[in-house]
């Protein structure tokens, strides 16, 4: 089996808080993901890809060499 980086999963999950704040910041956290009639918002897939890359690094073999 193959395993990420850690570190570069450490950069992605810190790179995507840092776009979270932008969105907030911009007052785009509420606009629809898509116009296909999805109710859910940007904010809702920043969080979904927030929780897979931390379940990731949780769950990493790694854990101890990227902390």
């Amino acid at each position: 089996m193959q395993y990420v980086n850690p570190n570069e999963l450490s950069n992605a999950v810190c790179n995507l808080y840092d776009v979270k704040k932008v969105v907030k910041s911009l007052g785009l956290n509420d606009t629809l993901k898509d116009n296909e009639g999805s109710e859910g918002t940007i904010s809702d897939c920043i969080e979904d890809i927030l929780l897979f890359l931390e379940q990731l690094e949780a769950n990493s073999p790694y854990e101890e060499e990227a902390a």
